[in-house]
């Protein structure tokens, strides 16, 4: 085991995870490259700006020095196992917890590990270990491109789809963000950066605009929208994010740059599509458009010291 120590070990775990994505026959037992992405460059980058994203990386080799299994956070005090399906063993496990109950747990002592519903080996080590089950649930669906047809969302005539433009969308699409992830805050907390936020998405490794999918209003205005990250290699599309914004909700928008999205990663050789969810609201669109319920999620939690 090892510190992450530069950037050449980002570009190592990336092509890491997707090689146990294909192991793992596309089910999302670890995460896809696109997830580790999106979390270094907006949910670091963001939502945490100031954080060293590699700070809490640690790396498991094996003889020949490829990568076996990583560790890294989220959000502070959780923890995700990466894990190559070849070395998951209870020794291995079991130590990767114990690193993350020494280095990743909050100021309060406080650990959270996700571990796959199914996944008995990783559940009795943090039952051993002490852990809490919690009913916070990530809920994983796929749709496969050779299985399900996408599905055709009709919307109001007031509206159209279509792909981001140039930085000229960028203030726009930034505002639906705010607007649809923060409906419970007064408008006055937005602060209003032209979409400076959104150009660190955008340098993305597998941003692509084309995928980068929004509803437009008959007054020009993004309401809706949707991001896709294709990975060539596995040829599999993750979906993050996807909002609507509240006054223009219950009108297919969210399905409609969701089918959207599909065709248009079908159209560059996409071949199967996920996307992970939280809430009810989530989870009923998610449904609705992927019919394949992959796998939950849970967090496991525990005061260490």
């Amino acid at each position: 085991m090892r510190k992450y120590e530069c950037e050449n070990d980002y570009w190592k775990i990336r092509e890491f995870l997707r090689k146990i994505f294909l192991k793992n026959d596309r089910n999302a037992y670890s995460w896809q490259t696109a997830r580790l992405d999106y979390w270094r460059w907006h949910v670091v980058g963001n939502c945490q700006e100031g954080t060293d994203f590699s700070e809490n990386i640690f790396i498991w080799e094996n003889d020949s020095k490829e990568i076996i299994a990583v560790l890294n956070p989220e959000n502070k005090g959780e923890s995700f196992i990466q894990i190559d399906p070849d070395y998951k063993t209870y020794e291995l496990e079991k130590e990767i917890i114990l690193i993350a109950a020494k280095h990743l747990k909050t100021e309060r002592n406080n650990l959270g590990v996700w571990a796959h519903s199914d996944d008995d080996l990783r559940n009795n080590i943090l039952i051993e270990l002490g852990f809490e089950k919690t009913d916070w649930i990530e809920s994983q669906r796929k749709i496969d491109f050779c299985k399900n047809e996408i599905p055709v969302i009709k919307i109001p005539g007031e509206y159209k789809i279509r792909s981001m433009k140039d930085e000229t969308d960028l203030p726009k699409r930034g505002w639906a963000s705010w607007l649809a992830f923060h409906s419970d805050e007064p408008v006055e907390n937005y602060q209003n950066d032209e979409g400076e936020w959104y150009k660190k998405i955008i340098k993305t490794p597998m941003y692509r605009r084309d995928l980068d999918i929004v509803a437009e209003s008959k007054n020009g205005e993004i309401v809706a929208f949707c991001t896709v990250w294709f990975d060539d290699v596995t040829r599999t599309g993750y979906f993050e994010p996807i909002g609507v914004m509240p006054e223009h909700q219950k009108k297919s928008l969210g399905k409609a740059v969701m089918a959207y999205a599909m065709q248009s990663l079908k159209d560059v050789g996409g071949i199967a599509a996920t996307v992970a969810g939280f809430s009810e609201e989530a989870n009923k669109l998610y449904s609705y458009m992927m019919p394949e319920k992959e796998k939950e999620m849970y967090l496991w939690i525990k005061e260490v010291k």
